[in-house]
């Protein structure tokens, strides 16, 4: 399990030529700031979010070498569930920790267990899905971006309870940088799109955010179109905070009262994401069918400049 730099960039590659030497699995935790994911990269599993899928994926582990990265744990404390997702009696070994020097590790391990240059690793094939039609769900708009997205775009992902549908399609996309939250913390995707479309001009940025995330650092926008930054935003606009909705259910709180339903909500008054971009002075639409958002996807990553989708969900 690695973290840090061997999620991207030659790291990757050499911990893959690890896994491919030993016949192990190449594993990276669920909440990562930076991985490089879609074709050509080395195979990873990435550890899901939600406790009961990540224990299955974790079932038949008999150890767990840790580098770069700490042990993956359950995000809250759910009770009457484990902290750790791993299976009792998995032997854990922590060999680097993220503040050592990860990349002189992987070499002396690759040097331990025999890699070579000629010792390569399984690599994602390009496979590309076809653009979809008809209704405009989320799995539709998971196989548009997959088909359309060019390669090397870096994706500032906070699409959370959507982004379980939207992220499998992206699997065998073209190669691409992936940021994602890696903390608790709410409202990262837009300022994250800025930040990488100044750092990196030659590269398209793709943001994915729920309208509840979006509201936390909506002034994102102004800055996007004052300084004309090449990002495509997506808001899946689902009306409320349903990442709270679920961890309230995970940590058995059943039901709730009036006033605790309306502060997961993001509604009353319904938020208009085209007049809020447009008032930005970022140009918008919100299509009716998967037709409409692929053709108004494959406009923003033509286009230079910022420019915004809004998709109700």
């Amino acid at each position: 399990m690695v973290g840090g730099p061997a999620l991207h960039g030659p790291l990757r590659d050499l911990a893959g030529r690890i896994a491919a030497a030993t016949g192990c699995r190449l594993v990276a935790d669920a909440l990562v700031g930076r991985i490089a994911l879609g074709a050509g990269t080395a195979r990873i599993d990435q550890l899901v979010y939600p406790l009961a899928p990540k224990i299955a994926q974790m079932a038949d582990l008999r150890s767990m070498t840790l580098v770069g990265t700490d042990r993956p744990v359950a995000f809250f404390a759910y009770p009457g569930q484990p902290s750790l997702p791993e299976p009792s009696g998995c032997t854990v070994t922590a060999l680097c920790r993220a503040d050592m020097d990860i990349g002189w590790t992987l070499s002396a391990l690759a040097d331990a267990v025999g890699v070579t240059p000629a010792t390569q690793p399984a690599r994602v094939p390009l496979d590309r899905p076809a653009l979809p039609d008809g209704a405009l769900t989320l799995a539709a708009a998971g196989r548009a971006i997959a088909a359309l997205m060019p390669e090397r775009t870096i994706v500032s992902d906070e699409a959370l309870t959507s982004g379980r549908e939207l992220m499998p399609h992206l699997a065998m996309a073209a190669p691409h940088d992936l940021m994602g939250v890696a903390g608790g913390a709410i409202g990262f995707s837009l300022p994250a799109a800025v930040g990488a479309a100044i750092a990196c001009p030659d590269r398209k940025v793709l943001a994915l955010t729920g309208d509840g995330s979006a509201m936390y650092t909506l002034q994102s926008l102004w800055t996007m179109a004052r300084e004309g930054l090449d990002v495509t935003v997506v808001i899946f606009a689902n009306r409320g905070y349903q990442i709270l909705r679920d961890e309230m259910v995970n940590v058995g709180v059943a039901g709730g009262g009036r006033n605790a339903a309306a502060m997961m909500d993001v509604d009353g008054p319904l938020l208009d994401w085209v007049a809020l971009a447009r008032g930005h002075g970022i140009p918008a639409c919100r299509p009716d069918d998967a037709t409409g958002f692929a053709a108004a996807l494959r406009a923003g990553f033509e286009g230079i400049g910022p420019s915004l989708i809004e998709l109700r969900c």
